[in-house]
């Protein structure tokens, strides 16, 4: 009975936790409402919300075709209240992992922590829907927006026959 008792608890601290980071990914696409309503998050941390599993970051893939420059892409996301620009935060992208520079859509990527969550905003030159059909793996081709996830056709089919497919070679 003990055992019982500790594994409901174990439960709901985990969904707690899923609820927190999904809560910092509301309020990170709530910000960048007015600079790129579009934007949403994909990827790992959709699939793993999915699965009942924390994710290790949250993955927001921000359009910004429109921006020229890093500069004026940290002083819009300094505007939405997600980086203060004074400081320079973000990386340049010669330090971008060398997975990322192989996805020709992947502008950059800047490196937050919000209420103890690892938030990723990806900057991509293209549709951020276009994104998640282009992840060479379909486990990863799920999306979260206005407290919803979604997947593609390919994620569904990988997942209901537990195999591992890779349907681009991007990465």
């Amino acid at each position: 009975m003990a055992a019982l008792c500790v594994l409901g608890l174990s439960e709901v601290n985990m969904e707690m936790t899923i609820e927190k980071q999904k809560a910092v990914a509301d309020d990170v696409l709530h910000k960048l409402f007015l600079i790129q309503p579009y934007a949403i998050v994909a990827g790992g941390a959709p699939r793993d919300w999915l699965d009942g599993k924390l994710a290790t970051d949250v993955d927001v893939f921000v359009d910004t075709r429109h921006i020229n420059t890093a500069k004026k892409e940290r002083e819009l996301f300094a505007v939405a209240g997600l980086l203060r620009f004074e400081k320079g935060e973000g990386r340049d992208w010669d330090d971008i992992p060398e997975h990322y520079k192989k996805n020709p859509n992947i502008k950059r990527v800047y490196n937050l922590e919000i209420d103890g969550v690892a938030v990723q905003l990806i900057c991509v030159k293209c549709p951020c829907w276009d994104v998640v059909e282009q992840f060479p793996i379909p486990i990863c081709q799920a999306w979260y927006k206005n407290g919803r996830i979604g997947t593609t056709l390919e994620y569904k089919l990988c997942k209901k026959v537990g195999a591992l497919v890779i349907t681009n070679h991007v990465y």
